[in-house]
């Protein structure tokens, strides 16, 4: 695959997951994780993931238009995906 489809399949992929996290953490996160969000705090740390998400996201819409950033968002890609299979498993 090219370089440049790589980051914006990526994006489309992120974004979703990004928003059900963070948009109403009270409805979606009982019925994607099992466990009920019933404290401000644990709201607040869903948005925060879900701005961690969309910055990752936005960096790697940007990396698909601009040519020298097309490795580093492969890299991030990379420890990304990484991290979540350490966090699965």
């Amino acid at each position: 695959m090219s370089a440049r489809i790589v980051p914006l399949l990526a994006t489309a992929d992120l974004v979703p997951i990004a928003l059900s996290y963070g948009l109403v953490p009270g409805s979606s996160i009982p019925v994607l994780l099992g466990f009920p969000v019933v404290r401000t705090n644990q709201t607040h740390v869903f948005r925060a993931i879900m701005g961690l998400y969309l910055a990752n996201a936005l960096f790697w819409l940007a990396a698909a238009s601009k040519p020298e950033l097309q490795r580093p968002a492969l890299w991030v890609l990379f420890y990304f995906c990484r991290d979540l299979l350490l966090c699965v498993h």
